[in-house]
């Protein structure tokens, strides 16, 4: 199987953009922007699956071989879970859960689940 760059494996990188797109899905329905938590997984996973590769950090079978170097994806597969996590957990977190709101805007009444405005679009207003 050809190897982009000589390091990534063509569905390595479509997983990995699955992921991100997933992330990225999480942090809007929790209020945050998608447009940077989704490119923040994706280009940190790349990077230092690069950098380890890069610098012979994690020893073990060559990249040619066909057997999968657990160790080279631990830091980049960490990555991604972290940045998961934070856009599970601490994205809206001064929202409780179950709290309908009223656009500040337009007097909308919204689902606790709506992270903008469901008549003028407006953002959930931010917790003081």
């Amino acid at each position: 199987m050809p190897l982009i760059l000589g390091i990534f494996r063509p569905s390595e990188i479509v997983i990995v953009i699955a992921a991100a797109a997933g992330i990225a899905a999480i942090a809007r329905r929790r209020g945050g922007r998608a447009e940077i938590w989704g490119p923040v997984a994706g280009l940190g996973y790349f990077v230092l699956r690069y950098a380890v590769v890069k610098m012979n950090l994690f020893q073990g079978p060559s990249l040619q071989d066909e057997t999968f170097n657990l160790g080279q994806h631990l830091p980049s597969m960490g990555w991604m879970l972290a940045v998961a996590l934070a856009a599970r957990f601490l994205i809206g977190r001064g929202r409780g859960a179950g709290e309908s709101w009223f656009c500040p805007g337009c007097q909308t009444y919204n689902p606790s689940d709506a992270s903008h405005c469901q008549a003028c679009g407006q953002a959930f207003p931010k917790a003081e």
